[in-house]
C-alpha cells in the first residue's frame, strides 16, 4: 500500500538514490551558510496568525548548518527542494546552458518578511490561506520522494494550514526527457466553513542590467485595485526593461487585460531566459515584484544574500491581484473556498535559449516569430508534424520534426500571414493578439455606502479573516435594508464562528422566510442546527442545500456526517456517492467511507490523490498495522500535535470516539491541550490535574470544537490553564467580553499569560506581574514601557527600558521604545548616541527608525541655531539629511525625499549669518513643496524667537508593512 510503502522507503531515501530511465532523486543533507531566526513570541494574540506565533529573533553573524536536501535530476535539469524551509525550490540548475533558472542563494538567510517574520529569498516558494508568505514559509513540512512508473521523478511536500484548516500538496515533478519542472497542486479545505482563499507561487530571479520581463499585458493591476497602463507608463518608460524601472519605491505589478497563458524574463546578454507557463483557468494571475533600484531596495542585497545580486520575483496567483485595503472598492475584490472545495491545478517552469523575442510558451515549446522564420526551443522532444496554415488558408505548410528537448531550430515560412503553428494538432502559436475586453474600473454611480456596497466589503473583509470590521460593515448594511439577504448571510456566518450558533440560526431563517432555496443560508444555519442539537432541522437544510450545485457536495457530506454518527451506513454511503459526484477530489469523502467500508482500496484513493495525507497512517495505526512511532515519524511538519488534534475531533464528531482517544494516546507531544482533549473524550475528570501540570507556552487552542471541551473542563475542576485556555479561545473566536470575564477568574504563575491578560483588559498590575515573573524577556518590558509612553509618562519608560538596553543593546525592539522615550522628553543628546550604535535589520516597509533619527537631528540643530553655534547647526542639518544604513533603511531616489524641514532650517542658520541670498535659496526650496504656506509662516516667526518651541515631533509610531 502507497502509504506503508512511503514510511519504509521515506527512511531508506535519506541514505541512498533511487534511479531509473536516466533520472536521478537523492535526499542528502548539505551544508549551507546561515543566518537564523529565534526568539518566538510567546505571548498569544488572538487576531491574524493565531494560533502560530512570530519569530522575532534575526542574526547578522552566519554560520555553518546541514540541511536536508531533496534533489530531482534529469539529462536537462537538477532541482534541489528544501523540505525544512517550506518545502520552497532552492534551485532550478539548467546543465545544458550551465545556468540557475532561479536565484539560487548560496546562503540560507533568515530575515523578517513573512506573516510570522522569518523567510529566504531565491527559488520557488509556495503560499496558501491568507495574504502574505505562508506561515510554513521557514519550518519543516512532510515530503516524499519517489520515481515514477513514467520514468520521471517526483518531490511531494504539503502542509496542514492551520489558519483555513485546509491542506495543501505539490507535486514537484521532472519528466525523464524534458527540460521542465512541473507543480502541481492539491488543497483540500476538509473545515466544512467558508475559508479564506489565496494561492501564489514566487519564483525569485536575478537583476542584471539587461533584465527584460515578458509579461503580456494591457495594464498592470496595484495591490489595491488600481489600474495602470503597461508596458510604456504615463510617462514613456518601458516598464518591460529593468533599466527602465529607476524611479520610485518598490515595483509590484499584477498583469492584466490578456489571456496569454505564460510569462517570464529574458536576459539578453546571456542569450538565456525562463518561462512560467499554466492554463489560464488555473493560474489567473501574473505579478512582478522589484525592490526599488535606489538604496531603499538595494539595502536588501547584503540583507538576504551574500552574492551582492539582487533578484526580483515572478509570481503566479490563483486570483488577478493579491489584493491589500482598497481593492474592495475595486472589481478587484476577494473570493472564498467553499466548504469540501478542492481544487487542482499545474503549471509549469522551463528555460529557453537562443530566442530574442517570446510570442508564445507552454509546456512543449517556446517560439519566436521572426521576418521570414520561425524560431523554436523545445522543452519536450518534438518528433512529428509542424503545421503552418496562412490567414487565407491557402499557404499551408508542414514539415516533419524530429528534436530532442533544448535543440533549436527554424523553420522558414511567411510569416508576414501567418495564422498559427501547430505540432501533431496542438498550438504552438497563434496569431490572435489574446487581449481582452475586461471590466477593470468599478462601474459608475456605485456606491461603498450602499447597501450592496457595505456588504460586498464585509464579503470581502470576511474572506481575508478580518471579522470585526465584516461584522461591522454588515450591521452598517442591516441598517439601511435589514431585510438584505446577502448581508443576513454574512451575519449569520459571522455569528457562527464566533459559536453564537442560535443567533446564527435565527439570522439565516430571516433569509429562508425571503427565499426558501437560498443555498449558502440553508448550509450555515444547517451547521448551526448541528450544534444545537437540533439534528431533524439539520437535516432538513442541508438537503435543501443539496438542491443547488454550489453546496451540493459540501451539504451532502455533512449529512453523511450525521447518517454516521446515527449509525446509519446505508444513508451515509448513499450521500457521500452524491458528494463525490459533484466533487470527485473531496477528500473528505473517501475518509468518511473508510468509516463504513473500510479497504485497501480507500486508502490508496487517498494517497493517489494526496500522496502526504496522514489518514491513512493514522488508520494503519488505529488498526494495529504499523507503530505509534512510524506514525509519528510520518509526521514532520512544525507543528505535529495539531494533526492529532485535526483527526482526533473529525473521529469525535463522527461518535468514534474511542478512536479519537487512541489516536491522542499516540501523540508524541502530551501537552495541555491534548491531555485536556483525553480526559473529555473519556469524560474523566481525574486526567485533568495531569494537563493542568502539562501546560507550557506556544500551545493554543483555537478550534471551534474545543469550546465545549474547555467548559466541561472548568465545570469539572479544571484549574487555571483550562479557564486560560477558554479565555484564549473565546477571544479568537470573536468573544472578546466574555474572554475577559474568563481571564479575570483565573491566575496562572506564567508571565505570557499576565501578559496576554493585559492586552484584554490594559491592566497596569498584569504588565508588572509579567515583567517581575520573567524579566529577561523584553517584550513584557516593552508592554509596560508602551504603556507609560502612550499615557505621558515617558520619564518612567525610561527608569524601566534604559537598564535592559545598556545590558542588551543588541535588541533594537527595546532600543526603539527607549529613543522614543527619550525623544518625548526632549533628551535629544542621549537619543543620538543610542540611535549611533543601534544596528537594526529591517522587516518589508520598515521606517520610523529613520524619521527618529531625522528628529533627533533636526531638534539637536534648532538647539544649536538657539545657542548661536551655527556652524555645529549646519553639521546636524547636513547629518539629518543622511540615511545610516545601521537604521535598516535605504534611501530613496531624492525626488521622492521632503528635506523642507532641514532647508529651512539651513535658511534660518544663514539668515543669522546675514547671508541672505542663501537663505533665500534654502527657504524657496522649503516652501516649494508647501503649498499652504507653513514654512514661511516658521521662518518668520523663528526670526523673532525661539526655534525649539516651534519645531514639533514627527510622528514615528507606525511602520507600514505590505503583509
Amino acid at each position: 500500500m502507497r502509504i506503508h510503502r512511503y514510511l519504509i522507503v521515506g527512511v531508506a531515501l535519506l541514505l541512498a538514490s533511487v534511479t531509473g530511465y536516466g533520472q536521478k532523486v537523492t535526499v542528502a543533507e548539505e551544508e549551507y551558510l546561515t543566518y537564523d531566526y529565534s526568539d518566538p513570541d510567546p505571548v498569544p494574540h488572538p487576531q491574524r496568525i493565531y494560533p502560530y506565533y512570530r519569530y522575532d529573533g534575526f542574526t547578522n553573524s552566519g554560520a555553518p548548518r546541514k540541511w536536508k536536501v531533496v534533489t530531482l535530476e534529469n539529462d536537462y535539469l537538477r532541482v534541489k527542494i528544501f523540505p525544512e524551509i517550506g518545502g520552497k525550490i532552492w534551485s532550478v540548475y539548467d546543465k545544458t546552458h550551465g545556468k540557475e533558472l532561479f536565484y539560487g542563494n548560496d546562503v540560507v538567510k533568515f530575515r523578517d518578511l513573512s506573516l510570522r517574520g522569518p523567510w529566504t529569498s531565491g527559488g520557488i516558494e509556495f503560499n496558501y490561506g491568507v495574504v502574505g508568505h505562508a506561515p510554513s514559509c521557514f519550518t519543516p513540512v512532510d515530503y516524499h520522494a519517489e520515481t515514477k512508473e513514467d520514468g520521471s521523478v517526483s518531490c511531494y511536500i504539503g502542509v496542514s494550514d492551520l489558519l483555513t484548516r485546509s491542506r495543501w500538496m505539490i507535486e514537484i515533478n521532472l519528466p525523464r526527457d524534458a527540460a521542465l519542472v512541473s507543480t502541481r497542486s492539491f488543497w483540500h479545505n476538509s473545515s466544512g466553513l467558508f475559508q479564506p482563499y489565496y494561492s501564489w507561487a514566487n519564483s525569485g530571479i536575478k537583476v542584471t542590467n539587461d533584465l527584460e520581463i515578458i509579461y503580456p499585458a494591457q495594464y498592470t493591476i496595484a495591490h489595491w485595485g488600481d489600474i495602470s497602463p503597461y508596458p510604456v507608463d504615463e510617462k514613456g518608460r518601458n516598464l518591460s526593461k529593468y533599466a527602465d524601472q529607476a524611479f520610485g519605491a518598490d515595483k509590484s505589478y499584477h498583469a492584466g487585460g490578456s489571456r496569454k497563458e505564460y510569462f517570464g524574463a529574458l536576459w539578453p546578454g546571456e542569450n538565456f531566459g525562463m518561462l512560467h507557463y499554466a492554463r489560464r483557468d488555473e493560474k489567473l494571475g501574473r505579478k512582478y515584484f522589484s525592490w526599488a533600484q535606489s538604496s531603499q531596495g538595494s539595502i536588501w542585497i547584503d540583507l538576504l544574500t551574500d552574492s551582492g545580486i539582487q533578484y526580483v520575483e515572478m509570481q503566479s496567483g490563483r486570483l488577478f491581484n493579491q489584493n491589500l485595503s482598497g481593492s474592495e472598492k475595486t472589481p478587484f475584490k476577494q473570493t472564498v473556498f467553499s466548504p469540501y472545495g478542492t481544487d487542482e491545478w499545474i503549471e509549469y517552469w522551463l528555460p529557453f535559449s537562443d530566442i530574442t523575442h517570446v510570442d508564445n510558451g507552454n509546456d512543449k515549446a517556446v517560439v519566436e516569430i521572426g521576418d521570414g522564420k520561425v524560431t523554436i526551443y523545445p522543452v519536450r522532444p518534438l518528433k512529428g508534424v509542424l503545421s503552418f496554415k496562412s490567414v487565407d488558408g491557402k499557404s499551408d505548410k508542414e514539415i516533419n520534426v524530429n528534436r530532442k528537448a533544448t535543440e533549436t531550430f527554424t523553420a522558414t515560412c511567411n510569416t508576414k500571414d501567418l495564422a498559427f503553428i501547430k505540432y501533431n494538432g496542438s498550438l504552438l502559436w497563434s496569431s490572435e493578439s489574446e487581449n481582452i475586453d475586461r471590466p477593470s474600473q468599478i462601474l459608475p454611480g456605485y456606491e461603498d455606502t450602499s447597501v450592496q456596497g457595505l456588504t460586498n466589503n464585509a464579503k470581502y473583509l470576511y474572506g481575508i479573516k478580518r471579522f470585526k470590521e465584516a461584522e461591522e460593515k454588515t450591521d452598517a448594511a442591516l441598517a439601511i435594508d435589514p431585510s438584505y439577504c446577502d448581508a443576513l448571510i454574512i451575519k449569520s456566518l459571522l455569528a457562527y464562528k464566533r459559536a453564537s450558533y442560535s443567533e446564527s440560526y435565527e439570522i439565516a431563517s430571516r433569509v429562508l422566510a425571503v427565499d426558501e432555496y437560498d443555498p449558502q443560508a440553508n448550509y450555515v444555519s444547517a451547521l448551526s442546527a448541528v450544534a444545537m442539537g437540533k439534528v431533524t432541522d439539520a437535516k432538513d437544510r442541508f438537503e435543501v442545500a443539496a438542491i443547488t450545485y454550489e453546496l451540493r457536495s459540501a451539504a451532502c457530506t455533512e449529512l453523511a456526517r450525521i447518517y454516521i454518527k446515527e449509525g446509519d451506513k446505508d444513508a451515509a454511503i448513499e450521500y457521500l456517492k452524491k458528494a463525490a459526484v459533484t466533487n470527485a477530489y473531496n477528500l473528505t469523502v473517501f475518509e468518511l467511507v473508510y468509516q463504513i467500508k473500510p479497504s485497501e482500496y480507500v486508502l490508496n484513493q487517498i494517497s493517489s490523490l494526496d500522496p502526504l495525507c496522514h489518514f491513512p497512517a493514522i488508520e494503519q495505526m488505529l488498526e494495529g498495522k504499523i507503530s505509534a512511532d512510524a506514525l509519528a515519524a510520518s509526521i514532520q511538519e512544525e507543528m505535529r500535535f495539531q494533526n492529532y488534534l485535526e483527526y482526533a475531533i473529525f473521529y469525535h464528531s463522527l461518535g468514534l470516539n474511542h478512536k479519537a482517544v487512541k489516536l491522542l494516546e499516540a501523540c508524541p507531544d502530551q501537552n495541555a491541550l491534548v491531555l485536556l482533549w483525553r480526559a473529555y473524550l473519556k469524560r474523566n475528570p481525574s486526567l485533568i490535574p495531569e494537563a493542568e501540570r502539562s501546560f507550557r507556552d506556544f500551545v493554543f487552542p483555537f478550534r471551534q470544537e474545543s469550546l465545549k471541551m474547555l467548559e466541561w473542563s472548568v465545570e469539572n475542576g479544571g484549574g487555571p490553564v483550562s479557564f486560560y485556555y477558554l479565555a484564549l479561545l473565546n477571544d479568537y473566536l470573536g468573544n472578546v467580553d466574555i474572554a475577559k470575564k474568563i481571564a479575570a477568574k483565573t491566575d496562572l504563575n506564567n508571565a505570557a499569560f499576565y501578559s496576554y491578560r493585559a492586552s484584554l483588559t490594559g491592566s497596569l498590575d498584569d504588565m508588572k506581574k509579567a515583567v517581575w515573573l520573567d524579566s529577561g524577556q523584553w517584550r513584557y518590558l516593552q508592554n509596560l514601557a508602551l504603556y507609560y509612553y502612550r499615557n505621558g509618562e515617558a520619564e518612567k519608560v525610561i527608569s524601566h527600558v534604559e537598564p535592559f538596553y545598556l545590558a542588551h543593546k543588541d535588541n533594537f525592539h527595546i532600543g526603539d521604545t527607549y529613543v522614543k522615550a527619550l525623544i518625548a522628553c526632549g533628551k535629544y543628546g542621549r537619543a543620538e548616541k543610542v540611535m549611533d550604535s543601534m544596528l537594526i535589520l529591517p522587516f518589508e516597509g520598515q521606517a520610523a527608525t529613520r524619521i527618529m533619527y531625522r528628529d533627533i537631528k533636526l531638534h539637536l540643530a534648532a538647539e544649536k541655531i538657539d545657542r548661536r553655534h551655527y556652524r555645529a547647526a549646519l553639521k546636524k542639518l547636513e547629518e539629518a539629511r543622511l540615511w545610516p544604513e545601521n537604521l535598516g533603511v535605504g534611501k530613496p531616489y531624492d525626488d521622492m525625499i521632503d528635506t523642507s524641514p532641514e532647508d529651512v532650517l539651513t535658511a534660518i542658520v544663514y539668515d543669522r549669518l546675514g547671508k541672505m541670498s542663501e537663505a533665500k535659496n534654502f527657504l524657496e526650496k522649503a516652501t516649494a513643496a508647501d503649498p499652504d504656506g507653513q514654512w514661511d509662516v516658521f521662518f518668520e516667526e523663528a526670526r523673532r524667537g525661539n526655534v525649539r518651541s516651534l519645531l514639533r515631533n514627527q510622528d514615528s509610531t507606525l511602520d507600514k508593512k505590505l503583509f
